[in-house]
């Protein structure tokens, strides 16, 4: 249900931004029509409003980005298809404990409720309204067909492939026709007393509505007005479309060589017999004022002209029907390395929308985001910011020895000068507990996986790191029941740093730790694995985590900064070949 409002929402905001792009152009173009044929400034009109309308289901090959637009939470991240397809499933749902996403964002429910209760009060009025003209059509008197003036309108009506009827009742301020498939004309009983010559200039105006097919073109118009019952410049056009449809059949009794002074008579004195609101009033005014305008053209175009019109005018709005909004600007190109298993995982975050953690290595292992938030940094463009409470990103495993190595892994960082480090990547699980397991692997024999993390916490003592937490900026690899090892090296603040920690298997027993700050080896540390208090292996972890704090030193401490170029290889990277990282080259040599 959620999804289907998401929809609905972001379809109301893009199709009234369109909108508001196509109805003004269309509004413009008619006022300087002004002076052309009535009849053609109607045909700009509803040929502008329903191409405006019909645009919100077209794709949009042209872009307007507007980054203001976020604001509204209607666009979607418009990611490269590539994306929405990784190799890896991550869970469907949020991570528990990541707030941020974890409830469903209550604006397009709530606008989409208001939406549909406004259209359907929009639609139970004009039904309303239509009822009410079928009964009072019902209560009328049809008027005899021997009455002259019933005689008068069966001659004028010649030609039409409906016939209209005609009905008295005193009750109407003026002439209406109504329907389409049965047309029916109600007239008062004032005006069937009133002489031939001015009964023909009505039932020649009336007529034109029939010949014009206005009644079906407005109720097409009517039902965008339903749809789009909030947007102020459709309910603008349909009364400027009103107008012109008046004038346009004011204009093809003028054609039949009525002077206009006499007709500029009928519109008065039906004004002053007529009960008419002062909205109708100026209406007639604004009628009277383009009746006697001496340089207006009157000349009723054919159906093919109307046509022509019509379809010239579409082609020359579909630029801007095809036009999309956006608070997004075209994303990068996405094009991933070709695949090399020695490269398991390369998160650049260049998307810079979206959920999804791109994975620039070729193998599809797209991650994907809670809670941490898009920015674009002046120096490294679109990357990931971290609130340091609960912003995480959920990566996909990769295949590699947290024990023995070989393995590198590498990222920029920003922190703040309130940053008090945290946990940066986690092989475990995502519980909040420090933890080994035993497990049986069959044939009776028992193995022990214990967690791994890369962190950034406070300076070891000289008896090594504290069991508790301890906030800090020195990078630090802490692996369950074996050692942790730290960098001495204190990571700056409000700046970019590149961090990278190396692990290789030196011997049958050994393993050698290396830290790389800014390109530059800093820290190394031979580690004898028959020394270790608690010998384990890797966490059979499906899923990283990044930003979340598990290890002792870091317990409920999470990363608060920002992220970018997170990449895992598998394979420990030589000082150069970290440089090369560093400067954005993720090649790497031939085998």
């Amino acid at each position: 249900m959620e999804d289907a409002a998401a929809g609905w929402y972001s379809w109301l905001v893009i199709a009234s931004l369109r909108l508001c792009l196509v109805l003004p152009l269309v509004l413009v173009l008619a006022f300087i029509s002004r002076k052309s044929a009535s009849r053609t400034v109607c045909v700009l009109l509803a040929a502008g409003l329903l191409a405006g309308v019909a645009a919100s289901l077209l794709p949009a090959l042209f872009r307007i980005t507007i980054p203001a637009l976020e604001a509204t939470r209607a666009f979607g991240a418009d990611l490269p298809e590539e994306l929405r397809h990784p190799a890896v499933t991550l869970p469907a749902t949020p991570v528990p404990g990541s707030v941020p996403g974890a409830s469903p964002d209550p604006l397009p429910w709530t606008v989409v409720c208001i939406w549909a209760a406004g259209a359907f009060a929009f639609f139970l009025f004009r039904g309303w309204q239509y009822c009410s003209s079928l009964v009072r059509f019902a209560k009328s008197k049809p008027v005899h067909t021997d009455h002259p003036a019933a005689v008068l309108l069966r001659n004028l009506a010649q030609g039409l492939k409906r016939q209209p009827w005609m009905f008295e009742d005193d009750a109407v301020s003026g002439p209406v026709v109504h329907g389409f498939l049965h047309p029916r004309l109600l007239v008062s009983a004032g005006f069937l007393e009133r002489d031939a010559a001015t009964q023909e200039m009505v039932f020649r105006h009336e007529l034109e509505h029939l010949r014009g097919h206005d009644v079906i073109i407005r109720s097409f118009l009517e039902l965008a007005a339903i749809v789009f019952w909030f947007h102020p410049l459709v309910h603008l056009l349909l009364r400027q479309y009103d107008r012109a449809v008046e004038m346009a059949c004011d204009d093809a009794v003028l054609a039949e060589g009525i002077p206009a002074s006499k007709y500029g008579e009928a519109l008065v004195e039906e004004a002053k017999e007529g009960r008419m609101s002062r909205r109708q009033i100026r209406e007639v005014r604004t009628r009277l004022m383009a009746v006697l305008r001496p340089d207006k053209r009157r000349s009723l175009p054919n159906a093919r002209a109307v046509i022509s019109l019509g379809l010239l005018f579409l082609v020359a709005l579909a630029p801007l029907a095809l036009t999309g909004f956006s608070p997004y600007p075209s994303h990068e190109r996405f094009q991933p390395l070709q695949a090399d298993a020695r490269l398991g995982a390369l998160w650049r975050l260049r998307v810079g929308r979206g959920d999804i953690v791109d994975d620039w290595s070729g193998h599809n292992r797209h991650g994907r985001i809670n809670g941490a938030t898009w920015v674009r940094d002046p120096q490294r463009g679109a990357c990931l910011s971290f609130d340091g409470k609960n912003d995480i990103l959920v990566l996909p495993g990769v295949e590699s020895d947290w024990t023995f190595g070989p393995l590198t892994v590498a990222m920029w960082l920003k922190m703040p000068a309130t940053s008090d480090g945290g946990g940066l990547l986690l092989r475990g699980d995502f519980n909040q507990t420090w933890c080994a397991a035993r497990a049986h692997m069959g044939n009776g024999v028992f193995r022990i996986f214990g967690e791994r993390e890369l962190s950034l916490t406070a300076k070891h003592g000289p008896e090594g790191g504290a069991s508790t937490l301890s906030p800090g900026r020195f990078p630090t690899f802490d692996s369950f029941g074996i050692s942790d090892e730290q960098c001495p090296v204190e990571m700056p603040v409000d700046e970019w740093v590149h961090l990278a920690f190396s692990l290789t298997h030196e011997d049958e027993y050994s393993r050698s730790i290396r830290f790389y700050v800014n390109g530059k080896l800093s820290h190394t540390r031979l580690l004898d694995l028959r020394t270790a208090p608690d010998p384990n292996f890797d966490w059979p972890a499906e899923c990283w985590y990044f930003g979340r704090g598990e290890a002792p030193p870091v317990h409920g401490n999470h990363y608060e900064g920002l992220l970018s170029d997170l990449a895992v290889f598998n394979i420990a990277l030589t000082e150069e070949q970290v440089r090369q990282v560093m400067n954005g080259d993720f090649r790497l040599p031939p085998p």
